[in-house]
């Protein structure tokens, strides 16, 4: 089962509003720059992008089995 256009770009908003807040705080608190609206944004939207990306292979390589 692939997913919809909507279920990546639902999957893609969740990443970021999930990922940048735990990038941003790592940021703030364990670099010597402090932290940075651009470079945790830019971060979290790749990562999210990448993370998209990979399950949509994955589901490819490896096709999620129906039980019922």
């Amino acid at each position: 089962m692939n997913m919809t256009q909507k279920e990546k770009l639902a999957r893609f908003i969740a990443g970021i509003i999930v990922f940048a807040p735990f990038y941003g705080i790592g940021l703030y608190f364990f670099s010597d720059t402090g932290f940075e609206w651009f470079e945790t944004l830019f971060v979290a939207v790749f990562w999210s992008a990448g993370m998209v990306i990979f399950e949509t292979l994955w589901r490819k390589i490896k096709p999620i089995k129906n039980e019922s």
